[in-house]
């Protein structure tokens, strides 16, 4: 697999000539797929660029999606049974029912938890360690960290309580968006799509740069 970047100040270009790129390939190459994976909120944007700059105005073998939606793709072509994904509300309202089951278990939470805005908190931090795959080993690293500082050490401790109740709420029912990625890594091997195609990745960290598979 070869790997290309496209290196370069910012508003130097780099999106620009990418673009051109892909479109005169993809007409060169009209057998191979060209997939650019873009923020969500750009998708519509790129698809337009290369929408003008194409010769015949057409992205027939450009497929210009998120992370996220390539996910959903790649699911449907393998099988792979996807849970509901909750978004930030959905977790919020899962983890005040959990906090509230195990408010007795919370010396510091429980006695928190019905105040405004505190449960948003809690789910921040808990959205954080799935994202970056922190799991209880984890906490558990926290906590003896802590030491003597007995208020750190009892908050983590309840984070600790709180983020195994959230799990086991959520075990078979549903999964956050921060493990989204995650469940597509298992299943990359098995996408017919992804063979032999051109994988393009840009405005992430602002470094254009492409993988053919």
């Amino acid at each position: 697999m070869a790997v290309h970047f496209i290196l370069g100040g910012s508003g130097r270009g780099k999106s620009y000539y990418l673009n051109h790129i892909v479109a005169a390939r993809a007409q060169e190459e009209k057998d191979k797929t060209f997939i650019m994976l873009v923020p969500e909120q750009a998708t519509m944007q790129v698809q337009r660029e290369i929408v003008q700059i194409s010769s015949n105005r057409g992205i027939m073998n450009i497929e210009v999606q998120s992370f996220v939606r390539l996910a959903y793709r790649i699911f449907g072509e393998t099988g792979t049974a996807s849970l509901p994904v909750l978004d930030d509300m959905g977790k919020t309202m899962i983890l005040h029912k959990v906090l509230l089951a195990k408010e007795k278990e919370l010396p510091y939470f429980g006695k928190n938890v019905h105040k405004k805005g505190y449960v948003a908190q809690i789910k921040s931090f808990l959205s954080e360690m799935m994202q970056y795959g922190i799991e209880e080993e984890g906490l558990d690293d926290m906590i003896r960290a802590a030491g003597s500082k007995a208020a750190l050490k009892k908050k983590l401790e309840d984070m600790k309580t709180a983020y195994r109740g959230f799990r086991d709420y959520l075990e078979d029912h549903y999964i956050t968006s921060e493990e989204v990625l995650t469940v597509l890594s298992g299943v990359v091997p098995q996408s017919k799509l992804l063979k032999d195609c051109v994988i393009c990745l840009m405005d992430l960290r602002d470094l254009p740069r492409c993988s053919t598979g």
